[in-house]
């Protein structure tokens, strides 16, 4: 398959995948919020989602090559840990973006 048809099927190089994050937090919503999203874009991933009364529902675009999801995804698991404001969270399988499928890690 050559580079441009990789391209349009998202495939090769050009896969996409994601995660779903579900997390429980306390204090300023819209500072939370910030914070997190300041940290999401730090390490060049997309986030969307929302909040609603303490909880964070948010679907994260974490990286194309295979290896970066996972670095990606380590990353924003530590800063969880590390975030004080943060009561609970867990994390969905990464999957790929446009079809869907889990990824073994």
């Amino acid at each position: 398959m050559n580079k441009r048809i990789r391209r349009k099927k998202h495939k090769g190089e050009f896969q996409e995948y994601l995660v779903e994050l579900e997390a429980e937090f306390t204090g300023d919503t819209d500072k939370f919020l910030d914070d997190f999203v300041d940290m999401i874009e730090s390490i060049n991933c997309y986030c969307g989602g929302g909040m609603f009364e303490g909880k964070l529902d948010m679907c994260i675009e974490l990286g194309k090559k295979m290896d970066t999801p996972i670095e990606n995804k380590n990353k924003i698991e530590l800063w969880l840990k590390n975030e004080e404001r943060v009561e609970q969270y867990k994390f969905g399988d990464i999957v790929d973006a446009w079809y869907g499928h889990k990824i073994k890690v």
